[in-house]
């Protein structure tokens, strides 16, 4: 027994971070330069890790990559989220799907953003029309997080309390909201 482990299919920065994230309960994130290039990598690296600890069982430093990541999508550009999303669903296992979990919840709740972005859009068209497991995904995202009003039967999204219909007057009276600060558990949503 040489006390040796050879590790062929990984490349040795995600095996120093994972190394690093057992003695420190963290890992550092790689070097960076160009910043838009640089933030594509990030996530692909932070979508590494998260594969990695899921193929090692390491499920703290998976949970860690998957906040890395999220933390990062929701400080930089909605394009390079986008853009990260082949990566994430041709990469990370089909038995665990938390970090695909984490880009479907993204995409609905900043579906605004990307529409509004030619890049983005177009990046995400490509994604639905490209990945069937994330079309699949985002429409059992959008099915499950419907509301109807039991009044009139308008279909609310929950989770975007941004929207401009949610913020109207005579919506939030019509549902028994005195203020856009209350009720957010009930009709937190756009006008479907």
């Amino acid at each position: 027994m040489s006390g040796e482990i050879a590790v062929e299919h990984d490349s040795p920065a995600l095996i120093e971070r994972m190394i690093e994230f057992l003695y420190k309960s963290d890992y550092s994130n790689p070097d960076t330069g160009n910043e838009a290039e640089d933030l594509i990598s990030l996530l692909r690296f932070h979508t590494d890790i998260y594969r990695l600890a899921d193929m090692y069982e390491i499920t703290p430093l998976a949970e860690l990559s998957k906040s890395k990541y999220e933390y990062e999508v929701k400080k930089h550009s909605i394009a390079a989220f986008v853009e990260s999303i082949p990566y994430v669903y041709t990469t990370t296992p089909d038995h665990n799907n938390g970090l695909q979990g984490v880009v479907v919840s993204h995409a609905r709740l900043h579906r605004h953003d990307i529409l509004k972005d030619i890049r983005a859009n177009t990046l995400f068209k490509e994604a639905v029309a490209n990945i069937p497991q994330f079309a699949a995904d985002i429409a059992q995202e959008w099915l499950e997080k419907v509301v109807n009003c039991g009044s009139c039967q308008k279909a609310f999204r929950d989770g975007d309390a941004k929207a401009p219909e949610y913020k109207h007057e005579s919506i939030r009276a019509h549902h028994g909201m005195e203020s856009t600060s209350q009720n957010r558990g009930i009709f937190d949503g756009v006008l479907f």
